[in-house]
C-alpha cells in the first residue's frame, strides 16, 4: 500500500532542469556522466530504471544503456522502500523526455534531476554548489539553451515532475498557473527563463543578449555585496566586521560562473539551506533579494523572462 501523500513529511529537494533545442548527441554518454557525478554525492546505489519498453533494475550504472526514447532513473533509499512508497523516498531521480506534453503544448527535449537534500551529509552539502556548476557545465557541452535549479519540497514540485510533462494534482495553484503561462509561451520559451530560482543557467545566446559576460558577473556580485568604503550610521565598521564582510565577499564569488562556451550560471546564495523549509526571512536574506532584483531587472529588460 502506497504512503498517503497528505501524511508524508516535507522533503527538501533540489530540482535541476535543462532544456534542449533538439535531442542531444551521444545521450548515453551524457546520462552516464550525470549519473556518475550524482553518485559522488550519495554513493553508488541501486538504480530502478523505468522506460517506455518496461521496467528493469541494474546494480551498476555501466550496466544501463540509454537510448533516445525517454526514461526515468530512480535511486531509492532501498529497492524495498521504493516498491512500497514510490519516488517520494528516492535519493535522487533523473528523467529525460524527448517530447513531453504540458498543458496540451509539446515540450522538449528536457532533462530533470531531483536530489533529496535530506539525505545529503554535511560534506556533500558543502560540495553541492561546485557540483551544480559542474552539472550545468556538462549539459552545456551538449547544447542546452537554459536551465534552472529550484529548491522546494515534495508538495511544491512533486519531486521535479512539476517541470516535466507528468500530470499533477497536488501542486499549489499558483505554481500551476505559472506552469500554464510558461507552456503557452511558444517554442522560444526554452531561450528564456521561466523564473529566477536558486540557480539560473543562461545559454550563450541568452548571455549575448545581455552584453559582456564579465561585466554581468561583476554587476551581479556587486548587487548583493557591501560597500566597504561606506561607514555605518553609528560609526565606521570594526576590524572584525570588515574581516567578516571580506570573507563573505570571497565566498560570494562562487555565485556566478562563466563557462568556456559563453554560458553563465547565477546562484542566489552559497547556503542552499536558506531555501529549505522552515524558511528564515531575516535580514541575512537582504543580499539574496538584492541579487534577485538585479538579475530580474536585467532579464526583464532583455525580454528573457517568460
Amino acid at each position: 500500500m502506497r504512503r498517503n501523500l497528505l501524511l508524508a513529511p516535507r522533503i527538501a529537494s533540489l530540482s535541476l532542469v535543462a532544456y534542449f533545442d533538439k535531442p542531444p548527441d551521444s545521450l548515453n554518454a551524457l546520462v552516464h556522466r550525470l549519473l556518475e557525478i550524482s553518485a559522488q554525492l550519495l554513493g553508488d546505489q541501486a538504480i530502478v530504471l523505468e522506460m517506455p519498453s518496461g521496467q528493469r533494475r541494474a546494480r551498476l550504472i555501466n550496466d544501463i544503456d540509454f537510448c533516445g526514447e525517454g526514461f526515468g532513473a530512480h535511486v531509492p533509499v532501498s529497492v524495498e522502500e521504493y516498491e512500497q512508497y514510490g519516488i517520494i523516498d528516492s535519493a535522487w531521480v533523473l528523467n529525460y523526455e524527448v517530447w513531453g506534453g504540458v498543458c496540451s503544448e509539446r515540450i522538449g527535449p528536457a532533462l530533470f534531476l531531483d536530489l533529496n537534500l535530506e539525505l545529503l551529509d554535511a560534506n556533500s552539502k558543502k560540495r553541492l554548489l561546485p557540483w551544480t556548476v559542474e552539472f550545468f557545465g556538462i549539459l552545456g557541452n551538449y547544447g542546452i539553451e537554459s536551465g534552472i535549479g529550484d529548491v522546494a519540497d515534495f508538495y511544491e514540485i512533486s519531486r521535479g515532475r512539476y517541470y516535466s510533462g507528468a500530470g499533477l494534482s497536488w501542486v499549489h495553484p499558483q505554481r500551476q498557473f505559472n506552469r500554464y503561462l510558461w507552456a503557452k509561451a511558444g517554442p522560444e520559451r526554452i531561450k528564456k527563463l521561466r523564473g529566477i530560482y536558486w540557480g539560473s543557467y543562461l545559454g550563450p545566446e541568452m548571455v549575448a543578449k545581455l552584453g559582456s559576460a564579465s561585466r554581468l558577473k561583476e554587476g551581479y556580485l556587486a548587487s548583493g555585496g557591501v560597500d566597504l568604503t561606506k561607514p555605518r550610521k553609528a560609526g565606521t565598521r570594526s576590524e572584525r566586521q570588515l574581516t567578516l564582510i571580506q570573507e563573505k565577499i570571497e565566498r560570494d564569488k562562487a555565485l556566478c560562473h562563466i563557462y568556456g562556451n559563453g554560458a553563465m550560471l547565477f546562484l542566489l546564495d552559497t547556503q542552499i539551506s536558506r531555501f529549505c523549509y522552515p524558511y528564515d526571512t531575516g535580514m541575512f536574506q537582504l543580499d539574496v533579494s538584492k541579487r534577485y532584483a538585479w538579475l530580474y531587472g536585467r532579464l526583464r529588460q532583455a525580454d528573457l523572462l517568460v
